[in-house]
This record gives C-alpha cells, structure tokens and sequence, in this order.
C-alpha cells in the first residue's frame, strides 16, 4: 500500500494534486455534528472566529482498529496541501474528536483517553483553521486513518513523519471535504 504525498505530484492527473489517501484500504464513514460534508465550516472553527478545533465523528472503521490520526489540508493552497491539523495516536475506543482541542502536543479527549498533536502549516501545534487571503473560499479534507497500532512518534512530528510512521498500520480511510475561508 502507497501513500500518493505532495512529493509524487507527478503522476496525478486528476483533483487538487494532492493526496493523503492510501490505495486498496477500506473505507469508514467521518463527518462533523457542526456542519454538512460538501458544505461550509462555520466561522468559529476558522481564524474570522474562534478558531477552534469543530467536532468529528466517525463509525464503520475496520475491526482491529487500535488508533486513528488525522490530517486536515487546504487542497487549493500553494502549495496544494498546507497542514491544518494534525493529529495522532489517538486511542481505538474514541468515536470523534471533542471540539476545542486545546494546542498542545499531548492532549486529553475525554474518556477516550490521550492523544498526540503535530506541526500544522504554520509551525504551531495543533488545529489551524481554515484562514484564507481576501475571503477567498478553498476547499479542505480531512483524511482520518484507522490504524492497527500506535505511531511511534513524539508529539509534534509533522506531516512527512506522521505519514511515513503508517506504513503498514493503516487499516481503514475515511475522507471528509468541506469548504472554508
């Protein structure tokens, strides 16, 4: 199983040029209590507003399903691809991520236990939320993975590393785009 990343362009013809998305694994449902797939992030889960992290949920993720990550990118920023989220080894039981994660590398999520942020973008830890020049609007997804073990990283690491760490763990994909600015 590969990954197609920001440094394989070449051989991608179709979409933004930009995948987060492993071939030949199953997929599982995400989406967020706060606003619809294909639809408009609020104002408060971007920089105009609070910027804060919105709720996710998701089901239907493999059996063995021991931790997931998530990445959230911008597919229309230059480079396509600018890390807004990243977030890691978090436990099997959860079912979501809580709104509000606080910027911390290792962060609390409620009775699912701990988990462990990485670099966005802008070379803070944590969610950045959708913050575009002149209001433009860009389109986002948020890839989350079901893995069959934990990451073998630190809090922190950024995209390339979380990336590479899944060889081999993922087990399941669910893939969510939506719309901010």
């Amino acid at each position: 199983m590969g990954f197609v990343t920001p440094y394989m362009l070449g051989a991608i013809s179709q979409g933004p040029g930009y995948r987060l998305i492993p071939e030949g694994v199953p997929t599982f449902n995400v989406w967020s209590p706060a606003f619809a797939a294909g639809g408009t992030i609020p104002s408060n889960f971007t920089c105009s507003g609070a910027d804060i992290s919105p709720p996710i949920e998701w089901s239907g993720q493999p059996n063995g399903t021991a931790y997931y990550a998530a990445i959230m990118v911008d597919l229309n920023s230059s480079p396509a691809g600018f890390a807004q989220w990243i977030i890691y080894n978090v436990p099997g039981n959860a079912t979501g991520l809580p709104a509000g994660i606080p910027g911390y590398g290792l962060v609390f999520l409620n009775s699912s236990g701990w988990a462990e942020q990485g670099l966005n973008g802008y070379g803070g830890i944590g969610y950045a939320g959708p913050c575009t020049q002149n209001g433009q609007v860009h389109e986002y997804e948020l890839v989350v993975y079901a893995l069959g073990g934990p990451l073998n990283l630190q809090a922190g690491a950024n995209e390339q590393e979380v990336l590479g760490s899944m060889a081999g763990l993922v087990k399941g994909v669910a893939v969510m785009r939506f719309y901010g600015s």
